[in-house]
């Protein structure tokens, strides 16, 4: 003979709503302790996206300079980005940068572009030394009018200004030499790290 247990009121019950009061308490505690990491690490990777597509985009406008053999500009401004580069103002700190081909005839051509308020959130924080260094021409060798190297900077200005290492928010830099060679490193890295020539970390060029 079957002997079917009746479910007792112990056995039906689910979560006390002290147990649930608990459960709640260690869920806020756990997200106040992992919201800063989160955001730290949002932060970071918003930099570093923006740095690497910052490279990305001057390495395109000189390769198109090889390609065709004509003349590229890349410029970094706070105008809307234009074909045509002398409608636009250069700027030392963007936010918003583009590049454009110059043929030796027909009208000027937009490569890329990209504004700097496009992502989510405040923007990244760009720039450069001087306001000669927003304006790089190309030409069909790939060579730069530049003077010198030059670097752009990019940070959370409220967060780490002075792209001190100890802080979290961390600060990237994008360098580019005469020859157009482009790369990104970090700024403020200790300089006792320049004794290792393979540590492609430390920067070359003052920001």
């Amino acid at each position: 003979m079957l002997n079917f247990k009746t479910p007792s009121k112990r056995d039906a019950k689910g979560f006390t709503l002290i147990e649930l009061m608990v459960g709640l308490a260690i869920l806020a505690m756990l997200l106040m302790i992992g919201l800063p990491e989160m955001q730290v690490y949002s932060q970071n990777a918003k930099i570093r996206k923006t740095a690497e597509s910052f490279a990305a985009d001057i390495m395109v406008a000189r390769a198109e300079a090889i390609r065709t053999n004509d003349p590229t500009v890349f410029i970094l401004t706070a105008n809307a980005p234009a074909a045509d580069p002398t409608s636009v103002t250069a700027s030392a700190t963007g936010p918003n940068w583009f590049a454009s081909i110059i043929p030796g005839t027909g009208s000027p051509r937009l490569i890329v572009s990209k504004l700097g308020g496009e992502t989510s959130g405040k923007p990244i924080d760009i720039s450069t030394s001087t306001v000669a260094n927003a304006k790089i021409q190309f030409n069909g060798l790939g060579i730069t009018n530049l003077a010198g190297a030059a670097a752009y900077r990019f940070t959370n200005a409220q967060l780490n200004p002075d792209c001190e290492l100890s802080q979290a928010i961390r600060c990237l830099q994008v360098e580019v030499s005469i020859g157009g060679k482009t790369r990104i490193c970090e700024p403020g890295r200790a300089s006792a790290a320049a004794t290792s020539a393979s540590d492609t970390r430390v920067c070359t060029v003052g920001g």
